[in-house]
C-alpha cells in the first residue's frame, strides 16, 4: 500500500517537473497542476497516516530515500536534456536545489550509520 501511495506521489512530481520544463504539453487538459497538487497533499497526508501505524526499518527508509534523490536527480537530467527549460528555476545551476540534495545526502549518510550499526548487533 505505501509503495502504491509513493508511486502517486513520483508521478505526480513527475508531471509537474514536465509541466515546469515544458509549459506547452497538451496534458494541462487533463491533469491540471491543481489536480497534481490536490493528488501530492492528498499522497502526504496517506503516508504520514501509513507512517502512524507502521514502523518502516532503517533499510526501508534508506532503500526508499535513496531511490527517490536518485529518481528526481535523474529525471531533472533527463527534462534538461530533452530540451525543456524549468520556468521556476529548478535545475541544476539553481543553489536551492544543491541545498536539497546535501541535505538528503546527509540524511542518508545518517541512515546508512544506523543501518550499519543495526547490522553489527545482529
Amino acid at each position: 500500500m505505501a509503495k502504491a501511495i509513493e508511486g502517486l506521489f513520483l508521478f505526480s512530481i513527475t508531471v509537474l517537473l514536465i509541466y515546469d520544463y515544458f509549459p506547452n504539453v497538451s496534458l494541462k487538459e487533463r491533469l491540471t497542476p491543481t489536480i497534481l497538487l490536490s493528488l501530492m497533499f492528498g499522497t502526504v497526508v496517506a503516508l504520514f497516516l501509513l507512517k502512524s501505524f507502521r514502523e518502516y526499518t532503517v533499510k526501508e527508509l534508506f532503500k526508499s530515500q535513496l531511490f527517490t534523490l536518485v529518481y528526481l536527480l535523474f529525471l531533472l537530467g533527463v527534462l534538461k536534456l530533452a530540451g525543456g527549460e524549468s520556468a521556476l528555476g529548478i535545475s541544476f545551476s539553481h543553489l536551492g536545489v544543491w541545498v536539497v540534495v546535501i541535505i538528503s545526502f546527509l540524511q542518508l549518510v545518517v541512515l546508512w550509520k544506523k543501518l550499519k550499526r543495526e547490522r553489527e548487533f545482529q
